[in-house]
Formats: C-alpha cells, structure tokens, sequence
C-alpha cells in the first residue's frame, strides 16, 4: 500500500529555503576582491568661488622629483570621454604626476555652495542661468560670455598641485599643460594670466618671486579652438605689454588633423597671429613652438588612442624633448600657504 502523499507545512518550507540558502551560501565560491588601485586616487577640488571639481590624480613615482601634468578636457565634454586614463597612465610611467579633472558644470563637478557662488559678479543669472538656492550646475547653462571664467577651474587644480608639492609628492616647478579644443583655449588663457601670477618666493638674497608662469615647461594642444565670443583675444594677451613670456619662454606644439580645416585654420591663427613675435624685433618664435598636422579628419582627444595615427608616440617625444631641455633647471621649491583669489582676467579684456 503505497505511503500517503504529505504536503509540507509551511514552518517546513521555511526552513528547507533556510537550509537552501545556507548551503548556496557556503557552496557558492567567494570572488577575489578586486586590488585597490594605489597609483591614483579620487579627488574633490573646490575652487575659490564655491564650485566641486571632480578629479584624478595619478601619483608621482619620484616623490617631488616628479614634474607635473595637468589635462584640460573640451567644453562639453569631461575628463572620461576619451583617453585622458591612458594618456594619464602613460605620463605617470614615464614620471610624471598626473591631474585630471571635470571643468565646472561637466562630469562630476556640477556641486557648488550657493552661499559663495552664487554671490560671486560672474555668476549672476546674466551669466550662469540658476538662482540663489541651487546647488547644482551644468555647462547648458552657461552664457558664451561665461566660458573664459572657467580658467579659476585650472587656477584650482594648479593650487591642489601645489599642496601636493609641498608634500614632496611632485613638483610643481615644471609643470606640462595638455588641453583639447576649447579646453586649449582656456589653457592659453591660463598660462598667460600665470605670468602675472607671483609664484613660489625665492629664497635667495631677499629676492621677489618670481612670476608663476615660469613653472609651465610646455604644452601640448589638441585642434586647439578659437572661440568666436566671449571676449577672447590671444594677440593681445600674448603680445608686448600683457604677457609677452608667455609666448617666449613656453613651447608650445599644436596638434591637429589636416584634414579638419577648422583645426587647421585654428592652428595657423595660434601660431601665425597670437604667437607671432613683434616685426622688427630680436625675439622669435621658439624652436619648440610649431604645428603638427596628422593625417586624419579626427579632432581634439580622438587624435590619441589611435597606433595607426602615431600620434601618442610623437607627443611623448614631444615632452620629454621639452623636459630634457629644461633639465635639472626647476628646482622644487616650497610653495606655502598663498590664500587663492579669482583668476584677474579683467586684466586681459574679459568680464567687467
């Protein structure tokens, strides 16, 4: 006779799914952890007017023996679209310590304080569409005439690289500026307000600092843009009576793909108009200061990532011909506490 069909309780059921899962629980193999990553770290900047920048920084392999570099992504865009890591990686091997970061409004740095940003001329809803209470921006809502103000972003980093200076974990006496279209522009913007910058005091006979500018060893720009609007003007900027040294002791080299010919009229305008030295005069251009047109119809970080272009390996000849030149000439220094204020580009014709 066969043996009567039981239906478990459900006090049963529980508990053959309690015994179940215990044994899925022991049986299922346990997954390696993934290895901390301790050549970079994750890192949050905030600029003097109460923005959030969101960056990378790749770790110097040579302590404060390690020059600086630092990356400037495109208006638009932010520093995860293309290969901003790779090119990271292959600097920080090669010495380098190495910053990334999203400009205001893009990737990550959309955070501000309202109590400080908000406050702040240039931020006013004439020029950044918002309100006293919010805590979040984009790039969409900035005004043309906004973008040249997005130079306090880099002003920010350079201070976040000078605190890791003075840790002795790079040195920012030689910094290398890479920056892609619009994100060139604001580098060159940049690099000419340093010059009117005081940097690190000398410590020699009672000596005044020397200007900030100094410590840029070279740049490197990718279909380098020249905004329309906005109130940008590179000759001015780079000619006699603003900052000449900019154009005369930075070397600079503009890569760009001829076949792209807004990049390559772009370029000719950098280097033949903004960057042409004063007629009659002693100085000339200098010797590591020239275009470099690459076979392609690609622009700005697309250039890089591409072995059939060669472009990655002619930019990493580049620097460390730029570096080699300057040698052992940047000596570290300690940079102190310098209070930051906003980048003066009223001085170059911008803003009020």
């Amino acid at each position: 006779m066969p043996l009567p069909k039981c239906r478990p309780s459900s006090a049963t059921w529980l508990g053959l799914a309690a015994g179940v899962g215990l044994a899925a629980l022991f049986l299922t193999p346990t997954l390696p952890a993934q290895p901390k990553d301790d050549t970079k770290e994750e890192v949050t900047i905030t600029t003097v007017d109460g923005v959030d920048l969101k960056g990378t920084y790749y770790k110097g392999k040579k302590g404060k023996d390690s020059p600086a570099a630092l990356f400037l992504h495109d208006f638009g865009k932010d520093r995860t679209k293309g290969d901003w890591d790779k090119l990271a990686k292959a600097m920080q091997d090669s010495g380098f310590a190495v910053l990334t970061f999203d400009f205001r409004g893009h990737g990550g740095s959309t955070s501000v304080t309202p109590s400080n940003f908000w406050t702040m001329a240039h931020n006013s809803p004439r020029m950044v569409t918002g309100n006293s209470k919010k805590t979040t921006i984009s790039y969409k809502d900035f005004h043309a005439s906004y973008h040249p103000y997005l130079v306090n972003d880099i002003a920010a980093a350079r201070h976040f690289l000078d605190k890791k200076n003075d840790a002795a974990a790079c040195n920012t006496s030689s910094i290398f500026v890479i920056g892609a279209e619009e994100g060139a522009a604001l580098g060159m913007l940049w690099i000419a307000t340093e010059w009117q910058r005081p940097g690190a005091e000398q410590k020699f006979g009672g000596a005044m600092p020397n200007p900030a500018g100094q410590d840029i060893a070279g740049a490197i720009w990718l279909s380098a843009k020249h905004p329309t609007s906005g109130g940008w003007n590179f000759p001015k900027w780079y000619q006699a009576g603003v900052s000449p040294q900019a154009r005369d002791k930075v070397p600079m080299c503009f890569f760009y793909g001829e076949q792209d010919a807004q990049a390559a009229a772009d370029a000719t305008y950098f280097l033949d108009v903004a960057l042409r030295p004063p007629p009659g005069g002693a100085a000339k251009r200098l010797e590591d200061t020239f275009k470099y047109p690459i076979k392609t119809s690609l622009h700005g970080i697309e250039l890089l990532g591409k072995p059939s272009l060669k472009s990655d390996e002619y930019l990493a000849r580049y620097v460390e011909k730029v570096m080699s030149k300057r040698g052992g000439s940047a000596v570290w220094l300690q940079r102190g506490t310098v209070p930051e204020q906003l980048v003066p580009i009223n001085l170059f014709g911008i803003g009020n």
